[in-house]
C-alpha cells in the first residue's frame, strides 16, 4: 500500500482544476464518505500495529497535504472569478434591450402547486428552517434509537436544535392547534448532509400535503394525489403506489411516476405517502379512534427536473443567467 504513487496523481489533478464544480467533484471523490482517501483510512484498522505507525502516519499527513492544496486552489479559483467579472465592461449608455420576464423554475412549479391546492381548499404554511429535535424527529415517531434518523444524517445546531431535514417538522404543530377537519400545505427547504452530485444536494425545496378528518381512508389519499398531478401536469400520469416505511405513517406507501425521455421509459420514485400513525396523532393529543389522516409529499427540485429535463440538481442553485434565460414566463 505505497502511497507515493498517488501524490503526483492528485496533484496533478489539483492542478488542473477550473471552476468550484470541479474543485467539489474532486474534493469528494478523495476526501467524501466514499472517496479514495478516506477508503483507505478505513482499512487502517486492519493493518499490523507497526503498519499502522507507518502507513497511517503518512496517510494522514497525504489527506492533511491534500485539504490544504484544495483551500488553495478553491481561493485561487474564487479570485479568478471575482477578476473575470471586475473585468466585464457593461456600456451603462447603451439603451435597455426589453426582454421577457423569467423566474426561477421552483418558483413556478411552487406557484402552480400554490394556485391548484387553494383551489382545493387548502391552507399554506411555511416549515421553519430550525426545528426542535422534538418538532423533526420525537413528534414524528422517529425517538433517538431510531435508524432512520442515520438516515437523514442531520445538520445540528451547538443548542441542540437542528437544520429540519423535512416539512413535516411542522405536523405537531398544526394537527396540536389547528381545528378539525385539517387541511394543509407546507413549503419549505429541507437540509441533508449529502455529499453534492448531479442529483443530491444539501438544502431543497419541498412540500407536503396533511389532511386530518374523521374517516379518512387510502381512498381520499389516492383520489388527491390524482387530482393534483393530473391539474399539476396536464393530464393524468401514469403512476404506481407501491408499499414503503416511513414512521410516520402506517402504511407507508411510495409512489412513483413513469418517465420519458428520447423514446426511453422508466418508474421514477417520486414521493413518499400514508396514512398518518396514530403514535403522531398521539404526540398531537388527537385521539386516533376518533380521526385519522394522511400525507405525502416530494421535492420540488424533483417535479422541475422532470418537468424542464434538468439532469443536474447543481443548476438550481448556480445562478446561471443563460440557465435562467430559459424559463420564460410572460
Amino acid at each position: 500500500m505505497n502511497l507515493e504513487h498517488l501524490k503526483p496523481e492528485i496533484n496533478a489533478g489539483i492542478a488542473a482544476l477550473g471552476s468550484l464544480r470541479d474543485l467539489i467533484e474532486y474534493r469528494n471523490s478523495l476526501v467524501g464518505k466514499k472517496g479514495t482517501l478516506t477508503e483507505m483510512l478505513k482499512n487502517v484498522a486492519s493493518l499490523s500495529p507497526e503498519e499502522k505507525k507507518t502507513f497511517g502516519k503518512s496517510l494522514n499527513e497525504l489527506r492533511t497535504d491534500v485539504e490544504n492544496q484544495l483551500t488553495i486552489k478553491e481561493k485561487e479559483i474564487r479570485e479568478n472569478e471575482l477578476k473575470t467579472a471586475e473585468n466585464r465592461f457593461i456600456d451603462m449608455t447603451v439603451p435597455a434591450q426589453w426582454q421577457s420576464r423569467t423566474q426561477h423554475p421552483i418558483k413556478i412549479v411552487q406557484s402552480d402547486i400554490i394556485d391548484i391546492v387553494t383551489r382545493m381548499g387548502f391552507s399554506l404554511w411555511r416549515a421553519p428552517t430550525i426545528s426542535t429535535e422534538f418538532q423533526n424527529f420525537d413528534a414524528l415517531n422517529i425517538p433517538s434509537w431510531h435508524p432512520a434518523r442515520d438516515m437523514q444524517d442531520t445538520f445540528w445546531l451547538t443548542d441542540g436544535r437542528v437544520l429540519s431535514t423535512q416539512t413535516s417538522c411542522l405536523q405537531n404543530h398544526l394537527i396540536k392547534t389547528e381545528p378539525k377537519p385539517l387541511r394543509a400545505m407546507v413549503l419549505g427547504s429541507v437540509y441533508r448532509n449529502e455529499k453534492i452530485d448531479a442529483t443530491h444536494d444539501i438544502m431543497f425545496e419541498q412540500v407536503e400535503w396533511i389532511v386530518v378528518d374523521k374517516n379518512i381512508n387510502i381512498g381520499h389519499l389516492k383520489w388527491t394525489i390524482t387530482t393534483i398531478l393530473t391539474e399539476l401536469f396536464g393530464y393524468t400520469p401514469k403512476f404506481r403506489m407501491r408499499p414503503g416505511y416511513f414512521p410516520f405513517v402506517e402504511p407507508g406507501i411510495e409512489v412513483d411516476l413513469w418517465w420519458e425521455r428520447d423514446g426511453k421509459g422508466r418508474w421514477l420514485e417520486f414521493m413518499g405517502s400514508g396514512l398518518i400513525h396514530p403514535n403522531v396523532l398521539r404526540q398531537a393529543d388527537v385521539d386516533p379512534e376518533e380521526y385519522s389522516g394522511f400525507a405525502f409529499g416530494f421535492g420540488l427540485t424533483r417535479l422541475a427536473m422532470i418537468r424542464y429535463g434538468i439532469n443536474d440538481i447543481r443548476l438550481f442553485h448556480e445562478n446561471k443567467i443563460e440557465f435562467l434565460e430559459q424559463f420564460a414566463v410572460g
